[in-house]
């Protein structure tokens, strides 16, 4: 019979992760790579990881009181910590529960300059926050909070956690643990040597230390092993059933048979009657949509242009406003991008454009096409260089839609690595697609899908 491991409830300082990841790598954590993270801890320490607390600042407040100016740096730095956030909020990697936990800034003294004068300076409140979690967690968990827990007719008994797992390396957070020791559970630390207090690396070996420098994903060793498995830059898609079209109407629900001759992949004939009803359908409900005439342009299509995110690049150049169109299986959606793909000036970077964004569903998802507004903090897209990345893929589009995602921090080979879902108060009445079990829409099918087609339309007036 398997041993049951002990139960584990991690809690994260957002800041220090993400800064001394940055430090160590030269680049932006990821939402895949922070989880992986989580991943291989718990694995190291032999716990099950049931709850995550990432406690982190609150992007809108840090901007409005902490930023100077509106840059496009400061606006970019901004949204990725939004991304990142909605991504942890959502995630279906680990079966741990993902909270964030924002907390706001506020302004105190952080030192002394060279003629003695007191400065100030912002700072934000996690460190309380995450005392507090830790606190809270401990006692519920000790033998006292199960006593008074099994007392009161209105709360459960302990969770049964007896480990706290510190993803931190301040040395505020010395005292707390030994609190967390006090009563009853285990604790753990993690975080990277570089940047981590002597007064925790100091503390008895009850304490166990999990060094991140020794991850495999973040050695010099890790980083040769994925470059020489990363796959081809030209790769072609997979055959994929041909999508059918009902007498009467562009999209159907149902499937028919492969043309004669045909392999079923989407191509020749099939892709043809596709593009044509998917177009048929724009030019009829976009100049509803938008309130004004329009006129599309085809820019691309994957079967006719490539499946690179060069052959996108190369076809869309610097056209806006956009519509993008991605087919899988049944499902026909997409979104409109009123700015456009902007490149970054050097090509190993990103661009984050903050421009107007929504999604839109053509068939299978609603009794007729319907447009889906989105969170207005993610009215934003963003588009890696050539040679870059946006959390592990070419282009995040408003957040939640990802084209080209991988999962060893690079894009991949080709643009049909999809990532999508629409969160549940976003989504219009009437929807009849698939959800996961917080009732988040999923368009695609699943939350990680592998798309038949894409295409891209200029919309002209």
């Amino acid at each position: 019979m398997a041993l049951t491991k002990p139960k584990a409830v991690f809690i994260v300082d957002g800041s220090y992760i993400q800064d001394s990841f940055k430090a160590r790598r030269g680049s932006d954590m990821s939402g895949d790579v922070c989880l992986k993270m989580l991943e291989y801890a718990a694995a190291t320490l032999g716990v099950d990881n049931v709850q995550t607390y990432f406690v982190d600042g609150d992007p809108d407040k840090w901007y409005s009181k902490v930023a100077r100016g509106r840059t496009a740096d400061l606006i970019q730095k901004k949204n990725k910590r939004i991304v990142l956030h909605d991504h942890l909020r959502h995630q279906r990697c680990i079966s741990s529960r993902v909270t964030v936990e924002l907390c706001d800034f506020k302004k105190q003294s952080v030192g002394y300059n060279e003629r003695g004068e007191r400065l100030q300076g912002w700072v934000q409140g996690g460190d309380v926050m995450i005392v507090r979690r830790m606190l809270k967690t401990a006692f519920e968990n000790s033998r006292i909070g199960a006593r008074e827990s099994a007392a009161s007719s209105s709360a459960e008994c302990s969770d049964g956690i007896t480990t706290i797992v510190l993803v931190a390396g301040d040395k505020d957070f010395s005292d707390i643990i030994d609190d967390c020791r006090q009563l009853g559970l285990k604790v753990a630390i993690c975080g990277y040597e570089h940047n981590m207090a002597g007064e925790l690396k100091e503390k008895p070996n009850e304490i166990r230390i999990i060094y991140l420098d020794q991850w495999p994903a973040d050695s010099s060793e890790g980083a040769r092993q994925r470059k020489a498995s990363s796959p081809s830059t030209r790769l072609q898609p997979r055959p994929t059933p041909q999508p059918s079209f009902e007498h009467g109407g562009p999209f159907a629900n149902r499937r028919q048979a492969p043309p004669a001759g045909g392999d079923g992949s989407f191509s020749g004939v099939a892709a043809a009657a596709v593009w044509k009803s998917s177009k048929d359908v724009l030019d009829r409900i976009f100049p509803q949509w938008l309130g004004r005439a329009t006129e599309l342009k085809v820019l691309y299509r994957s079967s006719h242009h490539g499946v690179t995110y060069g052959d996108l690049l190369d076809r869309v150049g610097a056209e806006k406003p956009l519509a993008v169109i991605i087919h899988k299986d049944q499902y026909h959606f997409g979104v409109y991008i009123k700015g456009g793909l902007q490149l970054p000036d050097d090509p190993s970077k990103s661009r984050t454009t903050e421009c107007r964004v929504w999604y839109f569903s053509l068939t299978d998802h609603f009794g007729q096409p319907t447009k889906i507004d989105i969170d207005p903090r993610l009215q934003f897209v963003e588009v890696a260089g050539r040679e870059g990345s946006v959390n592990s893929g070419c282009v995040s589009i408003g957040g939640r839609l990802q084209l080209g995602v991988a999962h060893c921090g690079r894009p991949a080979g080709d643009l049909f690595s999809c990532c999508q879902l629409t969160p549940s108060c976003y989504v219009p009445a009437g929807y009849m697609g698939l959800t996961n079990s917080r009732g988040d829409a999923l368009l695609g099918g699943s939350e990680l899908f592998h798309a038949d087609a894409i295409e891209v339309f200029h919309v002209g007036q």
